[in-house]
């Protein structure tokens, strides 16, 4: 049985189990605790096993080039920077609600270049941190 089915299954007995609980209850308190702890031990092994899992795809990993890696690196920077600069203006201005279109400021390059922006120095300062004085910092 593949896990999904399994955390269906059991998610299907514990609501048939929380319908019945009652007369149960009323019943034996002694079959309440067995039910309980049959419960308890089948989360605990579904559990344990979407761990290993998990745990067997995030040891499968993609090698990438030095350079490739960079021009992620950098990509991602340039991306940051942008959102930053192009959400700035509208910042705290419309909370929980979507922007209306002729609101949205006008994309322009220079929103780029974010330097006072919160956003993208607390992360400069980290970054020249490592730079300067390796991962044990």
């Amino acid at each position: 049985m593949n896990y999904s089915l399994k955390y269906l299954f059991i998610i299907n007995l514990l609501s048939f189990f929380k319908e019945k609980s009652r007369a149960i209850q009323k019943k034996s308190m002694r079959s309440l605790l067995l039910l309980n702890l049959f419960l308890f031990f089948n989360c605990i092994n579904v559990a344990a096993q979407l761990a290993t899992s998990v745990s067997n795809k995030v040891s499968e990993y993609r090698k990438i080039s030095v350079k490739e890696y960079i021009s992620k690196a950098k990509a991602g920077w340039i991306g940051q920077m942008a959102g930053v600069g192009w959400g700035a203006p509208t910042e705290f201005k419309w909370k929980g609600e979507i922007i209306p279109e002729d609101d949205m400021p006008e994309w322009t390059p220079g929103m780029i270049n974010q330097f006072n922006q919160d956003d993208i120095f607390v992360e400069m300062t980290f970054l020249r941190s490592l730079e300067k004085h390796g991962f044990d910092l």
